[in-house]
């Protein structure tokens, strides 16, 4: 019950935000960020680095906003489509944190006080709230690195990894890494825990090996 109540108020509290929010809130760079999405909604393609202030920038974050952009009229309807982005980031925050009580129940199995000091710490987080609804990859990235850690919390210490949660682990690390360069981070720990795992196993390196190929 404390859970539900959290998310309602973490629900409201962003979609409140959202609805006030200028688009152009994101800062000094809110202008790159939206002329990315443009740029995808008309090209579907990731751009180069030298066509714009922020093009340098993975595109997952901006391909799915490009399809929101588009499904919410686009151009024609340029205010309510750029605030259905905000809404799709507002959610990407809860998103975030719903990751976090993930990764705190794995990590504090029997202690729930803990977890829900946790995960009210990080519902209620002052930076939190105000970048969600924001046209940004920040908080997008944020949310697919936190499922990544919590896939590599959950598979990475097993007594044997299965091919298909390699799979499922490789697949979130891969969009981590299309969403922002911060999740190389990720990547390298993912890396770094299977190949321990590897070298510590000989009874089943081979498939250690193969899980930490895929």
């Amino acid at each position: 019950m404390p859970y539900l109540v959290i998310i309602i108020i973490m629900l409201v509290i962003n979609l409140h935000n959202t609805a006030i929010y200028s688009y152009k809130r994101s800062g000094f760079d809110w202008g790159g960020h939206v002329e990315y999405i443009k740029y995808m909604a008309q090209k579907w393609r990731a751009p180069v680095a030298t066509e714009g202030w922020e093009m340098f920038q993975p595109p997952f974050y901006y391909f799915l906003s490009a399809i929101v952009y588009r499904l919410f009229g686009g151009g024609a309807a340029e205010a309510g489509s750029l605030k259905a982005v905000q809404i799709m980031g507002a959610l990407s925050g809860i998103a975030n944190a719903y990751f976090a009580w993930l990764v705190l129940r794995k990590l504090f199995k029997k202690n729930r006080s803990i977890q829900l000091l946790g995960f009210s710490v990080v519902a209620f987080l002052p930076m939190c709230l105000y970048m969600n609804p924001l046209i940004s990859n920040e908080v997008f990235s944020g949310s697919i690195i936190s499922l990544a850690i919590y896939l590599l919390i959950r598979y990475g210490f097993e007594k044997q990894i299965k091919i298909h949660h390699a799979l499922v682990l490789g697949v979130v690390v891969g969009l981590a890494l299309l969403s922002k360069y911060t999740a190389t981070f990720i990547f390298l720990t993912a890396t770094t825990v299977l190949t321990i795992r590897a070298l510590m196993n000989p009874s089943t390196r081979k498939s250690e090996m193969t899980a930490l190929a895929i």
